[in-house]
């Protein structure tokens, strides 16, 4: 599952508990890192984040299978 802007990593932890997979990237690294420690404290290991624009897809290709 594609989340497209992580911001405090909330939505993330709903869409882990529902989805095998969910990558969640947002432009802002503060709002990556912040989420990512959430993420790890909460023992969430379903969920990968990074740093990406979200308006440009161009990446998209590369990390789906």
């Amino acid at each position: 599952m594609l989340e497209i802007g992580t911001g405090s990593g909330y939505f993330a932890a709903c869409l882990a508990k529902r989805a095998r997979e969910v990558l969640s990237v947002d432009i802002h690294p503060d709002f990556v890192e912040n989420a990512a420690k959430t993420l790890k404290a909460l023992g969430l290991k379903n969920v990968k984040i990074e740093t990406r624009d979200g308006t440009r897809l161009d990446w998209l290709s590369s990390v789906t299978t």
